[in-house]
């Protein structure tokens, strides 16, 4: 999942030289990825301000997207992929500096990002995590502790200058980034989990998702997955209000329980967890003790000790029971 958002910064150059348009960062970036074993086809955007991938391998269908907001204050980076059969559904999220985030229980991360005239400079680590609930590493959280990866530091592109109409207004950018794929649109930081589906459907006008032609805070959903064609949906945490506007929303999950009801899926889903490890890890710990205990008889002839304390023992008692007949004979025959 993570190839596409790895493969755009390893592959990217430092610094450009002036005497370089700004967009030939990102094509140098597309050649790359094609040149690959996945053979990914990435597509820059008008604003060469982010890029736009897709990559059909194995049966899975992978679009992603990168959108850099330079002109914001602060500066933010965008990112989104859409992986439907590991049911990611847009996950799309807005980072800031010193913003983290998590994908699963198991793996998480913090981006650090800083804007300098017109270039910006990100940095990105992933913190993989031994001792959470869903891993089985957690069973031996002293001796695999977390571990962090930096996957690229301080890695330079260079952005378009930042045009102010006045002092309120700026420059408009993209509202979408993942182009032949998936739309998207600028929205406040999210606060609800990390994989969830998608928001209110409904249908407010036809789109297509090739020039994400939908209003703020919604996205182009394709009605067929072989034509382009679409309606625009509103946002996850955002609904559509009686003037037709997507306004947010955050929405909270709540769980109810009723006597005799079933439990909700995500403990079932633990419970079976939970099973499974149990199955396979008692039978796994007799297996290794048995071991170990016949290694320990071999190893050090624990039975050829036991036979020979068996047989002084034996020889004891024969030679204490001579001592006590010899005992009697002499007391029953008193020498005359």
């Amino acid at each position: 999942m993570f190839f596409i958002f790895l493969c755009i910064f390893v592959l990217a150059p430092a610094v450009l030289s002036e005497g370089i348009q700004k967009c030939e960062t990102w094509k140098n970036i597309e050649e790359k990825l094609k040149e690959t074993a996945l053979q990914v086809n990435c597509t820059h955007t008008t604003t060469c301000t982010g890029i736009s991938c897709f990559l059909e391998k194995y049966g899975y269908e992978v679009q992603s997207g990168l959108h850099m907001n330079a002109c914001e204050k602060p500066s933010s980076v965008e990112f989104e992929i859409n992986i439907p059969k590991l049911n990611i559904k847009q996950w799309k999220r807005k980072f800031y500096h010193g913003a983290t985030f998590s994908l699963n229980d198991n793996v998480s991360g913090k981006f650090e990002m800083e804007k300098y005239k017109d270039n910006i400079t990100l940095g990105l680590t992933l913190q993989i995590h031994s001792n959470s609930p869903s891993s089985v590493l957690h069973l031996l959280p002293t001796i695999l502790p977390d571990i962090e990866y930096p996957v690229f530091h301080n890695i330079v592109f260079p952005m378009p200058s930042c045009v102010i109409k006045n002092d309120s207004e700026h420059t408009t950018v993209s509202k979408s980034f993942i182009s032949e794929s998936i739309s998207f649109t600028t929205s406040k930081p999210a606060v609800t989990p990390v994989f969830q589906n998608l928001g209110v459907k409904q249908e407010y006008f036809n789109c297509s998702i090739r020039n994400g032609s939908c209003p703020e805070h919604e996205l182009c959903q394709q009605t067929e997955k072989s034509k382009p064609e679409g309606m625009c949906v509103c946002m996850p945490d955002y609904v559509r209000d009686k003037t037709g506007k997507c306004i947010y929303s955050p929405s909270t999950v709540t769980t109810t329980e009723t006597p005799g009801g079933s439990t909700p899926a995500s403990h079932d889903a633990t419970s079976n967890t939970s099973l499974l490890l149990t199955a396979i890890l008692v039978p796994l710990t007799v297996i290794l003790l048995i071991v170990g205990v016949v290694y320990g008889t071999v190893r050090f002839r624990i039975c050829q000790h036991l036979r020979r304390r068996l047989r002084v023992q034996v020889y004891e008692h024969v030679l204490l029971g001579q001592d006590d007949d010899e005992l009697e004979d002499d007391a029953s025959n008193p020498v005359a």
